[in-house]
């Protein structure tokens, strides 16, 4: 009693700052599915990842450019020679020990060095672009990848959500259904297996309200990953998956589109990879070229045989003696024992591989389109026959439910027609969701996720 006394104490004294916390609510959004996928090109994790990458590959450019620019360097030193060495000469017949140097030196230097020719530097120049495109193609992947993820996962949310609903509704249907049942069972007018039927088929629908539950609430948590939200915001979907529909069933612009190949980002990104293997076959072949290079020294050295005077040039034994130097030096690799014309033969292996890709790719593609487009198709034919199937379950449950409960048809019978109208109404949910996943994945391939291309929806 006394702790909980002195913890009252602590909240009251806490005051509005601790109350507030209590209270306060997580931030709620609203979002379209096209404004989900706007909001996750700028925050999403893969796309502030794959931004700050692009950020790195221009730090990258201006590192192979500077190669080319004046280097300038210093140095310095100091030493105490401990043992002044010498040389024994013969003077008048007699040997005599020379030493030379002093017992203190030191020097500064300043060095400038300048790339005037080099093959390689100018192939690196040329590969800057190359850079910059395989920089710009992967941030564009990972943007037309998160846009697809949560496009998808904003179908999944609406449809599992739409299901719970669905299942909401059936359990009111049935609910009502047991309680007349019950009311002419203790009548005499049905068995209690008509009873037992019914609260078998409440029950299941009851599990099954309990796990679309939980997946609404894992669909929604993979959303706001997906889109770089805080787990903890409120997140409000206002497309519904009608309306979604109604712009997926029209699909003739979009299935009598041309695919162009090289909207696609694959092949895109296949073509950088050429052309910087074409540079780096280059860089390899300009390998034979001589390398020339300008430089100018300047140096300034102190001796003396005395430390402290060392730095003193008033004193007659402490010498400062300048020194500069401008010149050119040439470096020309002659013969390697084969080693350049062996990585000249590599890159240009490597060169026909990645040709041999693009063919491979060409082909790939164009299988990529055709497939989608005809998933796409199907996925609508058969939403719209679902759609059709879900009216013709829906009168034969009517129908049943009168007969059921004129006590014409049995509850065995009763419970069949309600389990396939269930079954239809999963069907036709299902078949929306596939329905939408199969249009964005036939967007992407014609290239309407890319990032010079507007939303469709």
């Amino acid at each position: 009693m006394k702790n909980m006394r002195r913890y009252t104490w602590i909240a009251l004294l806490a005051g509005p700052a601790l109350w507030g916390q209590v209270n306060e609510q997580p931030e709620s959004r609203s979002f379209t599915r096209v404004e989900a996928e706007q909001y996750a090109l700028e925050h999403s994790y893969d796309v502030r990842r794959n931004d700050l990458e692009l950020s790195r590959a221009k730090a990258v450019i201006w590192e192979n450019i500077a190669l080319g620019l004046p280097q300038v360097s210093t140095n310095g030193n100091l030493t105490n020679n401990l043992t002044i060495g010498g040389q024994v000469i013969e003077i008048g017949g007699q040997s005599q020990l020379l030493q030379f140097g002093v017992q203190y030196s030191s020097g500064v230097g300043v060095q400038v060095d300048q790339l005037i020719f080099d093959g390689s530097y100018i192939v690196a120049l040329l590969a800057t672009e190359v850079v910059k495109e395989n920089a710009q193609n992967d941030f564009e992947l990972s943007a037309i990848e998160v846009r697809e993820q949560v496009a998808q996962a904003y179908h999944l949310v609406l449809v599992t959500e739409r299901s719970l609903e669905i299942v909401v509704e059936d359990i009111k249907y049935i609910e009502q259904s047991l309680s007349d049942t019950r009311g002419l069972f203790e009548e005499g007018f049905v068995e209690a297996s008509d009873v037992d039927q019914l609260d078998l088929l409440l029950t299941n629908l009851r599990t099954n309200e309990e796990y679309l539950q939980r997946q609404s609430t894992v669909a929604r948590t993979i959303l706001k990953l997906r889109m770089g939200i805080p787990v903890g915001e409120t997140v409000t979907l206002t497309d519904q998956v009608e309306s979604l529909m109604l712009i997926a069933e029209d699909g003739s612009t979009l299935l009598n589109e041309d695919f162009d190949l090289t909207n696609h980002i694959d092949y895109r990104v296949l073509q950088t990879g050429i052309r910087g293997q074409e540079l780096n076959l280059r860089n390899e072949q300009v390998q034979w070229l001589p390398k020339l290079n300008g430089f100018y020294q300047y140096n300034y050295a102190f001796q003396s045989p005395d430390f402290g005077i060392l730095y003193a040039p008033d004193d007659v034994t402490s010498f400062g003696i300048p020194a500069q130097a401008i010149g050119l030096s040439l470096r020309w690799d002659i013969f390697q024992g084969g080693r350049r014309i062996a990585r000249v033969q590599e890159a240009k292996i490597a060169l026909d591989q990645l040709r041999i890709q693009e063919e491979q790719l060409t082909d790939a593609l164009r299988l990529q389109y055709q497939t989608a487009r005809a998933e796409y198709s199907y996925a609508v034919n058969n939403y719209l026959a679902q759609k059709k199937n879900v009216q013709i379950a829906k009168d034969i449950r009517d129908r049943t439910t009168i007969k059921f409960n004129e006590g014409v048809a049995t509850s065995l019978e009763f419970t069949q027609a309600e389990r396939q109208y269930q079954e239809s109404l999963r069907s036709v949910i299902n078949a929306a969701q596939s329905a939408l996943d199969k249009r964005v994945s036939l967007e992407r391939v014609l290239g309407k996720f890319n990032l010079d291309q507007q939303p469709t929806l």
